[in-house]
């Protein structure tokens, strides 16, 4: 491990406590051109979401109306009903932005893949980052929004349970994830773009953050700020550890 992925770490929360993690809760809230051009807008808005598990799944109450939740796994989504049952389904066997439909068009289904898919890197991150086997590479500082960051690259294993094969991670002084860039798995490996963090919040010791945001690069490094293709907003996050109590010790309530 070098320093840099050690500090990174420990500005989060420390990799002992991410990995007691067992789900998170909050509330959340996503938005942006992604949705717009395929015709989703209003996506998500104020949805209670549960990240559970390493596989991981997801829960999201209510979507995309009352009486109705939607689940996320890497291999499925669905809808059921009020009495658990399962109301609409797709198995996602190809990348999200894959086909013609796709490309012009998303129902509800496709936004619980994409939305999922988000989610469940961006919730815990610093633990995937911590076991799964990757490569990593210290580049040297680089100027951004008027602060100088670090920056760690990490090529991942074939068998890391991400939805891409690099990250190029940007650190502040703090240690902590300010921005991301990668090739985005809704364009291809041809697009890459820059999802920036803000809003830390520590939450029982583990940080998050309550803003992401995700911009095409314009050229390498250079993320088109003032187009927002994703936008993603957290609140009441509540981190649960594997013996129903939050990471801090207190029961789970």
């Amino acid at each position: 491990m070098t320093d840099l992925k050690e500090r990174m770490l420990q500005a989060h929360g420390g990799a002992q406590r991410w990995g007691e993690l067992a789900r998170v809760m909050l509330s959340v809230s996503v938005g942006g051109l992604d949705f717009l051009s395929r015709f989703q807008l209003n996506p998500l808005r104020d949805v209670e979401v549960t990240l559970a598990g390493d596989g991981p799944e997801l829960t999201f109450s209510p979507y995309p109306r009352a009486g109705l939740s939607g689940g996320f796994s890497p291999h499925r989504v669905w809808l059921e009903d009020a009495a658990g049952q399962c109301v609409s389904e797709r198995v996602l066997s190809a990348p999200i932005g894959q086909g013609l439909r796709r490309s012009l068009v998303w129902d509800e289904l496709d936004v619980l893949a994409y939305a999922g898919l988000l989610l469940s890197e961006i919730l815990q991150l610093p633990r995937l980052i911590a076991t799964v086997e990757a490569e990593l590479e210290e580049l040297p500082p680089l100027g951004f929004a008027g602060e100088r960051w670090q920056r760690l690259r990490l090529r991942y294993a074939e068998s890391a349970p991400l939805s891409v094969s690099e990250h190029l991670l940007y650190l502040d002084g703090a240690g902590m994830i300010r921005r991301i860039d990668y090739a985005s798995a809704l364009y291809g490996a041809w697009f890459r773009v820059s999802q920036l963090w803000d809003g830390h919040e520590s939450v029982a010791g583990l940080v998050f953050p309550t803003r992401c945001s995700i911009h095409p690069c314009i050229a390498p490094g250079i993320p088109m700020r003032a187009t927002a293709l994703t936008w993603l907003e957290f609140s009441d996050i509540n981190p649960i550890a594997a013996a129903y109590s939050d990471i801090s010790g207190r029961p789970a309530v």
